[in-house]
Formats: structure tokens, C-alpha cells, sequence
């Protein structure tokens, strides 16, 4: 008999580790694909989906100290060349994801990966929003 991951549960399965992310409450709760992320975050923010002044409540962003700030569900950075993004980021064991999408909502990437062993991939998708996003 194999036992498996429930609802918000880690379970050893063998020699695997079979994980359902609802263990991680909300942040383990979306499956979707890149295109309907940029779909959504275009759309949020372009204003078809929110009235005016419930998007500007979810766009007045606090300091986290780190390289983006933080609004009501939304991360924003800013990055070298004056450029402002919205959008989020995330991982959870064994998935990551960032999508950002430019203030006019003309311009986005979402990327996500399956990474693997002991590498972390922050750096290198810093690199790619960065590059996708260079001024031109």
C-alpha cells in the first residue's frame, strides 16, 4: 500500500517525496499556465477587470527591503532604467514562477521552471525580467 499527499500534506512515498502545495496554503494554491498569467495580469491591470480605485488601493505598495515592493496581492519593482513592472513571484519545493507585466500592460513575461538539486534560480530570472525588459 502506498500512501500519498492529501490536502496540505508532505508524505514519503518510497524513496520520493510526494508534495501537494496546498501545504503552503495560498501561495501552492494556482495552477495555470504562462499564457493565462499574462492574460490576467493584462487584463488587472489595464483595468478590465477592477473598478479604478480598487486597483489603485491594490497598487499602493510598502518597502519589503528587498527588490520589489508590495500592494494588496501585487509585487511592483523598479528596475535601473526607470522602468515599472507589476506582477508576482513565487516558489514552493520544486516550481517557480515570475510574471510581470509593464504599468500600460503592453509589455510582459512569464516564465516558469521545475528546478532541480540545490540551485536557486532568483538570480537568473532577475537577469531575464531585466533583459526582457531593457529599454530599447
Amino acid at each position: 500500500m502506498r500512501a500519498v499527499a492529501g490536502a496540505g500534506e508532505v508524505a514519503l512515498v518510497g524513496q520520493q517525496v510526494k508534495l501537494n502545495p496546498t501545504v503552503a496554503g495560498a501561495s501552492g494554491e494556482l495552477v495555470t499556465t504562462t499564457t493565462d498569467l499574462n492574460r490576467f495580469y493584462q487584463a488587472l491591470l489595464t483595468g478590465r477587470l477592477l473598478r479604478p480605485a480598487q486597483l489603485a488601493q491594490m497598487r499602493t505598495a510598502w518597502t519589503t527591503g528587498r527588490d520589489y515592493d508590495y500592494g494588496l496581492g501585487l509585487q511592483t519593482k523598479l528596475l535601473a532604467d526607470g522602468t515599472r513592472l507589476w506582477g508576482h513571484e513565487g516558489d514552493i519545493f520544486g516550481y517557480q514562477a515570475s510574471c510581470w507585466t509593464t504599468e500600460d500592460g503592453r509589455r510582459q513575461l512569464a516564465v516558469a521552471a521545475t528546478p532541480w538539486g540545490t540551485g536557486d534560480l532568483d538570480e537568473l530570472f532577475d537577469t531575464l525580467v531585466t533583459t526582457a525588459f531593457a529599454s530599447s
